[in-house]
């Protein structure tokens, strides 16, 4: 199947009746040899100290102990490895526990909190729970205090204050550190420019679409890296691609609103639109008015504007208001353009594990009877929302479950389109 990758499928095909956008997770990336969300976290406790091991093997228990609630009556892998767990997990539950922390009244009156707050007070007492299965306090742990969260705190009081100072101390430097280490490991990938325009040029079908005037390609996707943007920079539709941002007084920057991005989209023959940021994203502007910029190369990873929505949505981060806006925005335009007309949604090694994406598109399946879904991956792990759109739209959201291969510049899949049972 040389150079023809999804003819079968007519992926990229354009056609009047029915327009594409496409989905693309880190599975679309791997072929170039771009690590996946679970795997960039291998090697990231070099380096770490052991109070810092000792909090993410907190969250590794947590991890486990949500992944079995959520599939309790499914086979759950359980993950006996920190490096193991997804790296957005753990940095959503990171930001969240900083946000709960960074909160005056938590030392100021915890019954206050506990009254005021109860979603929050629970999550501290979640970790300090996992803390102590860990054995990572130095406080007796009677379990039928547990029955009685109240009883619980008041008479750990102390330690819990302790520990809790102690957390808001180290959460930031392991944060850093992790952040650090995903911008490394993602920009040490050495890749040829040739390769990656190559590539996509093939995934895409360009040279068609370049001859159909009525022919565009709309990606949304939440992948960090910047091999697309090489691709469509450097190939061979340099200078009518839309990457979500508009030039302002020099500088490229998230536009005000929604509106101003679907018509960057409408205006280009090809669309970038990355839900979950990039790694040439930072906060810019001035002091009254901060946006989110397009900046390169970056010196600092810490200030690297990536967003992973995982728990509670991300309240915790240094620009809350800006972060909501941004994230919101940027779904808006994607549910837009899932319910304009007939659709089909063409997913590439996207796990569908995002609970947000997964109410976006189940949302646009309900209010669209002419949008379609079809992912393209080999498998789901088991916290992937993908089986709950299929038992809910079995006739329009399709799997195939094959995966991409890319050697000597030619693109196959493995099976087989025509080899699958559907």
């Amino acid at each position: 199947m040389k150079n023809n990758i999804f003819k079968e499928f007519r992926i990229a095909k354009c056609e009047l009746s029915t327009k594409k956008v496409y989905l693309l997770g880190a599975g679309v990336s791997k072929p170039l040899g771009i690590p996946i969300s679970k795997e960039l976290f291998k090697g990231v406790k070099n380096g770490l100290e052991q109070k810092h091991l000792d909090i993410l093997n907190i969250f590794r228990l947590m991890y486990n102990a949500e992944n079995y609630l959520r599939n309790k009556n499914m086979k759950t892998n359980i993950v006996g490895d920190i490096e193991e767990v997804d790296v957005e997990y753990v940095l959503s539950v990171l930001e969240y526990l900083k946000k709960v922390l960074d909160s005056r009244k938590l030392y100021i009156d915890i019954g206050k909190l506990y009254s005021d707050s109860r979603e929050d007070f629970e999550f501290i007492l979640f970790i300090f729970t996992y803390s102590s299965i860990s054995n990572n306090l130095n406080c007796e742990i009677n379990d039928k205090e547990l029955s009685d969260p109240g009883k619980f705190i008041s008479d750990k009081i102390v330690c819990f204050k302790n520990y809790l100072q102690s957390l808001k101390v180290e959460l930031p430097e392991l944060r850093e550190h992790i952040r650090k280490h995903i911008y490394d490991k993602l920009k040490s990938v050495t890749l040829s420019t040739g390769s990656v325009v190559n590539y996509y040029e093939i995934l895409f079908r360009i040279k068609e679409m370049k001859q159909n005037p009525n022919c565009k390609l709309i990606i949304f996707t939440t992948n960090y890296d910047l091999t697309i943007e090489t691709a469509f920079y450097e190939g061979t539709l340099n200078g009518n691609f839309y990457f979500g941002m508009n030039r302002e007084r020099g500088v490229y920057v998230i536009p005000d609103n929604v509106q101003q991005i679907k018509n960057g989209i409408y205006s280009s023959k090809v669309s970038l639109i990355k839900l979950h940021g990039s790694l040439d994203w930072i906060i810019g502007g001035t002091d009254e008015e901060k946006r989110i910029v397009k900046a390169a190369p970056i010196e600092n990873p810490e200030s690297v504007y990536l967003i992973y929505p995982g728990l509670k949505n991300m309240e915790g981060t240094e620009y809350p208001e800006i972060f909501q806006r941004t994230y919101k925005m940027l779904q808006k335009v994607f549910y837009d353009f899932l319910i304009d007309e007939k659709i089909d949604l063409i997913s590439i090694g996207y796990s569908f594990r995002d609970e947000e994406i997964y109410s976006i598109i189940r949302k646009a399946l309900e209010q669209n009877k002419g949008l379609k879904l079809y992912s393209i991956t080999p498998s789901f792990p088991d916290d992937s929302f993908f089986e709950s759109l299929k038992e809910l739209y079995p006739k329009r959201v399709i799997h195939y479950r094959t995966k991409i291969l890319y050697k000597n510049n030619q693109l196959t899949l493995d099976p087989p389109i025509s080899h699958l049972k559907l």
